[in-house]
């Protein structure tokens, strides 16, 4: 198994999570369950990249809250950027600890 494999399998195994794309830090797309992931794939690229250049080894994540409830997290996570689009009744504090205890599992 890949190392994006291995990070996908855990990022399936959290509940809260709607829906989930791992990008390269060259900006192609590894992983996802989406039904149209270019869009949100550049969106999570951009986003990290801009981020990571702002905060250095600050940058933890980004939340884009919607109306909807069904906020985009991104992480950043090795070599990748992980997007995540929430279920809208998760409770987000919860949502963000499982996924950053899931990446850093993965970094070991």
């Amino acid at each position: 198994m890949t190392g994006h494999e291995i990070f996908e399998n855990q990022i399936k195994k959290i509940n809260g999570i709607d829906q989930y794309i791992i990008v390269r830090q060259d900006g192609n797309i590894a992983a996802h369950n989406m039904k149209k992931p270019d869009k949100t794939g550049e969106t999570v690229f951009f986003c990290g990249c801009s981020a990571r250049a702002i905060g250095k080894d600050q940058f933890r994540f980004l939340i884009f809250s919607r109306k909807s409830k069904k906020d985009l997290f991104i992480f950043p996570a090795g070599r990748y950027y992980l997007g995540v689009i929430k279920d809208k009744n998760t409770d987000t504090a919860g949502l963000v600890r499982k996924i950053q205890l899931s990446i850093k599992a993965c970094d070991k």
